[in-house]
C-alpha cells in the first residue's frame, strides 16, 4: 500500500509543509483554530511540544510559525483567505483556480512535470516509458536532471519530434535510447529501475505536463510497491516485445494496476467493481460519448452516479452527444452532474460500496475505443486520504453553465511524423474485445430505459465495435477521431517559442503560394481503391504516399479507421461483385 510520505513542497520548511497539509487534511479549507487543533497531535508527536506551550510574556509559543506558514503559503498563491460575516477562514487554491494537489505518491494539479522530473532524476539505470503522446518539450523537461544512465525505452503513439529526442537523451549520457510505436496504445505508465512507477493521465507534451499557456490538469499517482511495479514491468515487456511475454495475471487487494491487455483488468475488474458499488464518483474530461456512458450506467443502473466533468466551450460532434445526455439525464435526477471550467484531462473515478471505498487513478475516457480497443492502464487505491482529496474536488473548480459546446473540427491529432525512424508494433489484442455483444446488449437496455437522451431525428450513431462494417465506416467517415483533443496539445506559447518567429517568417514567405487541396472525404475510399486495383497491399503508408504526390492535406485518423474497416472486408463483393481487374 502507498506509504504516507509526502513531497516537500519547500524542502527545509517542515512548519510551512505541515501547515498545507493540515489544511489539505481539512478538506481544503478551515478555519484558523480547526487548523490549530489539527496541528496539535502532529507537532506534538513530530517535534515533542505542545501548541499550547507558552512565552514567558504569556504569549502562545507556536502561534506565530502558524500564521507565518499560512502568511507565507498565501503569497505563493497555494492558500487564500476569505471572509465571510466578520469571520474568515483559509481555502486551498491553486494557480488557476484549480485544486492544488502536491503529495510525494499522488498529483492532480496543472503542474505534473515536477511530479514526473523529481522521478525520473533519481533513476541509477533504467527509465521505461508507455505514453499515447510525447513532445520534445515535454521530454526535455522532465529529463532535464537524470544522470547518465544505462538506459530509457519509450514506447509511444504519437508520433513528434523524433530524432530530437534521441539525440538530447544520448547527449545526457544514456547508453541506450529505444523509441517504438504501438498504435492502439493509449496508456500512461512510467517505471524508473523496476523499482517505482507513475500510472495517471499525464501524456508527456507540453499541455499535459504544465508547460503551456492553459495546460490540463491530471491525475497521477506514484508506487514503489515490489508487486504492483512487478506488474506494471511486465505489461511493459509484453508491448514493447509484441506480446511474446508471459502475463502476470496475480491480483492485489489494497493497491493494484490494471490493464487492458487481456486478463489483466480492464474492463472485468472495473466492470465487478461497477455491479458492486452503492456510488461511484467520476471526474472526466469532456471527451464522453453517449453510448458508452449508457454501457456504464446499465452495469449497474441502480448505483448513484455522480460526474465531475470539464465543460468546454466546442467540442466534436460525438462528444457534444455525449454531454447532452448528461443534461438530460440530471434535468432527469438519472445522475448528479458537476459542469466545472477547468481543463480537465484526469480520468478518475471511486467506487463506494457501503462505505468501503477504492479509487481508479488512470487514462481511461468514457470512449468506447478506451474500453474496447485501446491499451489503457489505471491504478486502483484504498488510501483514504487519495480518495478524500478527490471527493473534495468539486468545492475547488469552478462550475459553468451547460451550454451547448461550439462544433469542433479535429486536426487528426498530429500523428504523422517520422515513421521511418521507429519501430512499429502490431496492435495489440485488449481485454475489452471479449465484451463486444455484452456491451451491444447493455446499449439496447439504455437505449430503451432512457430514450430522451436522443433527441427528435437524431441519427443513431452509437456503433459498437472498434473495427466498423465497411458501409458504416463510409457513413461515419466524417465523425472518426481519436478519443483526445490534440489541436492545443502541442501548443507553445509565442512569447516562450525560440522558433515562433522563423516559423513566422517562412509562413510569410510561403503565403503566396498555393495552398493544398481540401481532401473530400471519398478521396481517402479511392485511394484505398487505386492500391487494390494495382494489387498492392493498403496501408496507411502507401495511402500517404498517394496523397503526398497529389499536395492533398489528410486526416490520418480517418486512413487508420479506413484500414481498420477493410481488414475483414472483401472488397470485390463489396463493389457488387464486379471484380477488379
Amino acid at each position: 500500500m502507498i506509504g504516507i510520505r509526502r513531497k516537500r513542497i519547500y524542502k527545509g520548511r517542515t512548519q510551512k509543509e505541515d501547515v498545507f497539509l493540515a489544511l489539505e487534511k481539512l478538506g481544503g479549507r478551515a478555519y484558523y483554530y480547526e487548523i490549530y487543533s489539527e496541528l496539535a497531535d502532529t507537532w506534538r508527536e513530530k517535534y515533542g511540544f505542545d501548541l499550547d506551550e507558552r512565552e514567558p510574556s504569556g504569549q502562545v509559543k507556536w502561534k506565530h510559525s502558524i500564521q507565518g506558514a499560512l502568511g507565507s503559503l498565501k503569497y505563493d498563491g497555494l492558500v487564500e483567505y476569505i471572509r465571510t460575516n466578520g469571520r474568515g477562514y483559509w481555502k486551498i487554491i491553486g494557480g488557476r483556480g484549480g485544486y492544488i494537489t502536491q503529495r510525494e505518491d499522488y498529483n492532480f494539479s496543472d503542474k505534473s512535470y515536477e511530479f514526473f522530473y523529481d522521478v525520473i532524476s533519481s533513476a541509477e539505470r533504467s527509465v521505461k516509458i508507455l505514453t499515447f503522446a510525447l513532445s520534445f518539450k515535454g521530454i526535455e523537461k522532465i529529463f532535464q536532471g537524470i544522470k547518465p544512465i544505462e538506459s530509457v525505452s519509450i514506447v509511444t503513439n504519437r508520433l513528434r519530434d523524433i530524432s530530437r529526442i534521441k539525440q538530447f537523451l544520448a547527449d545526457k549520457g544514456i547508453q541506450s535510447v529505444e523509441i517504438k510505436r504501438c498504435k492502439n496504445l493509449h496508456a500512461k505508465i512510467c517505471i524508473v529501475d523496476d523499482k517505482k512507477v507513475i500510472v495517471g493521465s499525464s501524456n508527456l507534451t507540453a499541455k499535459s505536463l504544465g508547460l503551456s499557456s492553459n495546460p490540463n490538469i491530471e491525475a497521477n499517482i506514484l508506487t514503489e510497491n515490489s508487486n504492483v511495479v512487478k506488474k506494471a514491468s511486465n505489461i511493459f515487456d509484453y508491448i514493447i516485445n509484441g506480446g511474446n511475454v508471459r502475463l502476470i495475471t496475480e491480483t492485489y487487494e489494497d493497491e493494484d494496476i490494471i490493464s487492458s491487455i487481456p486478463g489483466s483488468g480492464i474492463p472485468s475488474r472495473i466492470m465487478n467493481l461497477i455491479k458492486e458499488s452503492d456510488e461511484i464518483l467520476m471526474i472526466l474530461p469532456s471527451m464522453i460519448e453517449r453510448h458508452m456512458f449508457g454501457i456504464f450506467k446499465m452495469i449497474n443502473d441502480s448505483a448513484k452516479i455522480k460526474i465531475l466533468i470539464h465543460w468546454p466551450r466546442s467540442s466534436l460532434k460525438r462528444f457534444k452527444k455525449g454531454l447532452k445526455a448528461l443534461r438530460a439525464m440530471k434535468s432527469k435526477n438519472a445522475i448528479s452532474l458537476i459542469p466545472v471550467k477547468e481543463n480537465i484531462h484526469a480520468k478518475v473515478y471511486v467506487f463506494n460500496k457501503n462505505g468501503s471505498k477504492i479509487a481508479l487513478i488512470s487514462s481511461l475516457n468514457m470512449t468506447e475505443p478506451s474500453w474496447d480497443y485501446y491499451i489503457e492502464a489505471g491504478l486502483l487505491t484504498k488510501n483514504d486520504a487519495i480518495i478524500k482529496d478527490i471527493e473534495n474536488k468539486e468545492l475547488e473548480f469552478h462550475r459553468v453553465v451547460m451550454e451547448d459546446p461550439d462544433d469542433k473540427v479535429s486536426n487528426g491529432g498530429g500523428s504523422g511524423g517520422e515513421v521511418e525512424e521507429i519501430d512499429e508494433l502490431h496492435e495489440s489484442n485488449v481485454e475489452g474485445q471479449n465484451y463486444i455483444n455484452y456491451f451491444s446488449e447493455l446499449l439496447e437496455k439504455f437505449k430503451s430505459k432512457y430514450p430522451y437522451v436522443y433527441e427528435e431525428n437524431d441519427e443513431d450513431t452509437d456503433i459498437i465495435g472498434r473495427t466498423m462494417p465497411f458501409n458504416i465506416f463510409l457513413k461515419q467517415i466524417d465523425e472518426v477521431s481519436e478519443d483526445e483533443g490534440f489541436t492545443n496539445d502541442y501548443e507553445i506559447p509565442l512569447e516562450n517559442d525560440k522558433n515562433a518567429k522563423v516559423r513566422e517568417i517562412n509562413e510569410k514567405e510561403s503565403s503566396t503560394e498555393e495552398p493544398k487541396q481540401k481532401i473530400d472525404n471519398m478521396v481517402y475510399l479511392y485511394c484505398a481503391l487505386l492500391l487494390h486495383y494495382g494489387k498492392k497491399p493498403i496501408t496507411k503508408d502507401r495511402i500517404i504516399k498517394i496523397l503526398n504526390e497529389l499536395d492533398i492535406t489528410y486526416d490520418p485518423i480517418i486512413i487508420d479507421a479506413l484500414i481498420s474497416s477493410l481488414k475483414n472486408v472483401n472488397i470485390n463483393n463489396a463493389l457488387g461483385n464486379k471484380k477488379v481487374k
